[in-house]
């Protein structure tokens, strides 16, 4: 129902954020913002204004409310410093996408496919590598040539193309970091508070949870929500999935907090509409959160597409060490065996509409 993506005004006292950003005070044009975003009717769409009413300033489209508060110069600036501290823009990857390259080019002769599954020492030693090149040899043999529809499952979209290539990237069980996805595979979860969470739906399709040294998930550090790409780019739908993702990010930075006491950790958050792949990190900023986008990539759904890998190869590197060095800090404490102290954040929820938004969709 339209009711449904419309989230009505509250009644809530003005709260005081702080925290400044690189040379950037934001607390008091944050604090004016967030008093604006609850003293009106906000529809879902406007996915900025609603995660404003959790506490996190999102980089994404600005809003006409946002404008009000944050002139461009200032968005700029958040941007470039958010940039230069987590994303890795100079990394070089030249001799490792040449590699990338020159295995598509061996496996564009069919007659060569035959040999391929013997050719695994090409990639070398690194993990990493490994797993592309054998990625790359089950795509060719599992994705069809071209795109055949656009109505493909979600648990398609899913399983069979979304967790292979994220797995290559993201999976680092050598870290102590896995993906899963909680919302397919049943697992038994001895965390009371995890379990809870489960029962009331409030899992994520694709999750990257650190764990201990019997593999069991300690805390998710990652989140990602799939559409099957049936979806408009800007209807209430993936709306929802995006908000749910900045609610799971700021949850997880909550919780690194509050359960090892760090407060320097990155989250990652994920949202797939079809094969078209959105990247988000988040950080605390004293009491408040920034969300921003970081990249966006091609999931491959048929060999056409498959050379996407290759063109975006740097891409998913940065992507890689950025979630790496930003879970860092939380891998460091639950290794050392910290414990932090229960700390009062700015609620998630600033209404039922919002719970509701975790909890139904």
């Amino acid at each position: 129902a339209e009711d449904d993506d419309l989230l009505p005004s509250t009644q809530g006292h003005e709260f005081v954020f702080q925290g400044n950003f690189g040379d950037v005070e934001l607390g008091a044009s944050f604090t004016a913002y967030h008093y604006a975003c609850i003293k009106q009717q906000v529809p879902i769409t406007r996915v900025q204004d609603v995660l404003c009413r959790s506490g996190i300033l999102y980089l994404g489209s600005l809003s006409q409310t946002f404008r009000k508060f944050f002139g461009q110069d200032t968005v700029d600036q958040i941007v470039q410093c958010f940039t230069e501290r987590y994303w890795p823009r100079d990394l070089d990857v030249k001799e490792d996408r040449r590699q990338v390259q020159e295995w598509f080019n061996f496996l564009e002769d069919e007659a060569n496919l035959t040999e391929a599954s013997d050719l695994i020492l090409k990639a070398g030693s690194n993990p990493r590598n490994r797993k592309l090149w054998l990625y790359i040899l089950n795509a060719m043999e599992r994705l069809a040539q071209s795109q055949t529809s656009t109505n493909k499952s979600e648990a398609t979209v899913m399983t069979r193309y979304v967790v292979p290539l994220l797995e290559v990237f993201l999976n680092k069980p050598q870290n102590n970091v896995i993906l899963d996805t909680p919302n397919t595979i049943a697992k038994v979860v001895q965390h009371r508070k995890q379990l809870k969470d489960e029962k009331q739906g409030k899992r994520p399709d694709v999750r990257l949870s650190a764990v201990d040294i019997n593999g069991d998930m300690v805390i998710e550090i990652g989140h990602g929500e799939i559409k099957s790409g049936k979806h408009d780019k800007g209807g209430a739908a993936v709306s929802r999935d995006l908000v749910r993702v900045g609610l799971f990010m700021k949850d997880q930075l909550d919780a690194a907090d509050d359960t090892y006491g760090v407060s320097n950790s990155l989250s990652l958050g994920m949202q797939f509409n079809g094969c078209k792949a959105l990247f988000f990190l988040m950080s605390k900023c004293r009491n408040f959160y920034i969300m921003m986008q970081v990249a966006t990539m091609t999931i491959p759904d048929s060999i056409a597409t498959l050379s996407k890998v290759s063109s975006e190869y740097k891409l998913w590197r940065q992507l890689e060490k950025a979630v790496v060095d930003g879970y860092q800090p939380l891998i460091d404490a639950i290794r050392k065996g910290r414990s932090g102290v229960l700390k009062e954040h700015f609620p998630t929820t600033t209404s039922p509409d919002l719970n509701k938004i975790k909890t139904k969709y």
